[in-house]
This record gives C-alpha cells, sequence and structure tokens, in this order.
C-alpha cells in the first residue's frame, strides 16, 4: 500500500465490509481481487461506483476488471480526477 492511496483504500474496505459483512477485516487484503472475495460483476460495481462517489472522484467503471486486485483499485481511485465542487 502506498501512503497516497490509504483513504481510497479505507473507502474500498469500508465498501467491501458492508456487502460481506461474515468477512474479517483479515479476509480483506490488498493483494486480493473482489471476485476472489466472492463479489459478483454487479456488487463489483456498486464498490467500485459507491467508493468514487464517496471520495469525490470520477472514474470509468470499465477501466476496473475483475482481475483488479483491492490495491490497484484503491490506487487507481487516488489518481482519479476530483468532481468538481467535491470536497
Amino acid at each position: 500500500m502506498q501512503a497516497d492511496d490509504k483513504p481510497a483504500r479505507e473507502v474500498v474496505e469500508a465498501r467491501i465490509s458492508s456487502a460481506l459483512p461474515e468477512l474479517t477485516p483479515e479476509d480483506i487484503r490488498s493483494s486480493s481481487t473482489l471476485s476472489e472475495l466472492g463479489l459478483d460483476s454487479m456488487e463489483r460495481l456498486d464498490i467500485v461506483v459507491g467508493s468514487a462517489d464517496d471520495l469525490g472522484v470520477i472514474v470509468d467503471p470499465r477501466d476496473f476488471t475483475s482481475s483488479n486486485t483491492i490495491g490497484d483499485i484503491a490506487l487507481q481511485l487516488a489518481r482519479s480526477p476530483r468532481r468538481s465542487g467535491a470536497t
């Protein structure tokens, strides 16, 4: 994990925990993919888009594939442009 992606990773992890409450924090590793955690394509989309909304950034969901790890997703979100008017 890089220092600049920590807030994004925390948001992604919170969304995953909400979607899969049976997982422990230890289950949600930076190297895990959302597919490995048992999320289907619609749930993965919800995690990515919801995290982007929470962070106030603009993303193209097509840039996120089932093979993206949680760390990859967090880094990509951290590097995404901010929405106009987002705080």
